[in-house]
């Protein structure tokens, strides 16, 4: 089905030059002078391999149908990441090149989406916002300002930046768009 450049959005599949693709970033451009245009980062993914390509407004894509089942992540073996079908026990390897910016969302032995296009696996799919505990950053402070921030390392091993009032054990609401912390959440 052929769409606009303009209305493919982050995490849409399509196919160029006969090879899959999945749109990781989108910027519409309006200039002073010359006409719009998208801005478009996209990774392939055959191997992974991030790309990035200035389209005409008026450029049309391919894009692909893809069917979403829910899976259990299980592990990572070696160069692949496993996932488990929880109704019929098949287990898929979606190779680390197409999912490791992915992953640091994503717990062991939690449920998550997968990209099908047929019987193959193609990506992860991941929920707008995901809610991770706090593993590691600087004891909390009651230092005042807005917008000061501080590192911290989650359960899964992803670094972001929170405010100073989090500490270890805090669960954060993340942005699995932007990486970026959302809010503190309480647990009740």
């Amino acid at each position: 089905m052929s769409v606009p450049v303009t209305q493919v959005s982050r995490g849409n599949v399509f196919d160029m030059d006969d090879q899959l693709y999945e749109v990781v970033d989108t910027e519409h451009v309006k200039p002073g002078k010359g006409p719009a245009y998208v801005q478009m980062k996209y990774r392939s993914l055959k191997n992974g391999r991030l790309l990035e390509k200035r389209f005409n407004s008026s450029d049309t894509l391919d894009k692909v149908h893809i069917d979403e089942k829910k899976m259990e992540y299980l592990y990572q073996d070696g160069a692949s990441y496993v996932f488990m079908d929880t109704e019929t026990y098949d287990q898929v390897n979606l190779d680390a090149p197409l999912v490791e910016d992915k992953m640091g969302f994503i717990k062991p032995n939690e449920t998550c989406s997968v990209a099908f296009r047929g019987k193959e696996a193609l990506s992860v799919v991941l929920p707008t916002h995901v809610v991770l505990a706090i593993e590691e950053c600087d004891p909390a402070s009651k230092q005042s300002g807005t917008n000061v921030l501080k590192a911290a390392k989650l359960e899964t091993g992803l670094e972001v930046k929170v405010p100073l009032y989090c500490e270890p054990g805090t669960l954060a609401k993340i942005d699995t768009r932007s990486g970026e912390f959302v809010e503190r959440v309480n647990v009740k």
